[in-house]
């Protein structure tokens, strides 16, 4: 399964986790997070990369227990901490731009690998939303509405 950060509660990743032959993908919402004592963790702790001048990558992979209903839990996060010193064109910013992402998994992927195959569930997203826009699918009526008899 792979799920947007609207469905990122606690609840969600538990039922996840006790549903036999389901394996799942389920964005963060880093909400009220430090993304300052993020930043800092993954470039300490995380693999580390320079995708372009002015701009890097940290990606950290963390195990997280939780206590639920008396039960303990372990969860897989993946943490991208992207940091840009400069734009696309060369020009330095003034103040670094830190963009803080995450994604809860089963898999046993690498980080690169689980990113991918949920940026995937966006793809697929967009063909859904232009498949229903160029047949205009959003206008026909519900399966459970009555027909209109004019």
């Amino acid at each position: 399964m792979r799920l947007d950060a609207a469905h990122d509660a606690i609840e969600t990743l538990v039922a996840l986790e006790e549903a036999n032959r389901v394996h799942y993908i389920l964005k963060w919402n880093p909400r009220r997070n430090d993304v300052s004592a993020w930043r800092n963790r993954v470039f300490v702790e995380g693999k580390v990369s320079q995708t372009r001048p002015g701009e890097r990558v940290g990606i950290l992979v963390t195990q997280e227990r939780k206590k639920v209903d008396k039960k303990t839990y372990t969860f897989k996060r993946i943490v991208r901490v992207t940091e840009q010193t400069m734009d696309k064109h060369g020009q330095m910013l003034l103040a670094p731009q830190v963009t803080l992402e995450g994604w809860w998994t089963d898999l046993e992927l690498s980080p690169e690998k689980v990113i991918a195959l949920y940026r995937d569930h966006a793809t697929s997203e967009q063909f859904h939303s232009e498949f229903k826009t160029d047949l205009d699918l959003e206008g026909l009526p519900a399966a459970s509405s009555p027909p209109t008899l004019w």
